[in-house]
């Protein structure tokens, strides 16, 4: 699955061409984005979290909510940072 490797500077570093970003989440309009957790989605190469974990969660189209999320790497040898827009449905 992680099998991308980039050459930086005379070192081999891990891509994240292939990495699984969190879907299936769920949110409630008027609550922090960061009461929805990206815990379960964490692996021992590196972490998810919102860009802006306190932003209020609202409908920005029609029952989805549009957020910046980030993969932080969990050392030097390990994949590279990386940010994404991940879609949220949204309930009242």
């Amino acid at each position: 699955m992680y099998e991308s490797f980039t050459e930086l500077g005379g070192i081999l570093i891990k891509t994240n061409s292939d990495l699984n970003w969190p879907k299936n989440l769920k949110g409630t309009i008027g609550k922090p984005l960061s009461t929805i957790s990206l815990a379960c989605y964490n692996m021992p190469d590196g972490y998810f979290s919102w860009k802006n974990p306190d932003l209020i969660i609202n409908d920005d189209v029609h029952g989805i909510g549009i957020y910046w999320a980030i993969f932080t790497p969990a050392g030097l040898n390990s994949y590279t940072e990386e940010t994404a827009v991940i879609v949220v449905p949204v309930q009242h």
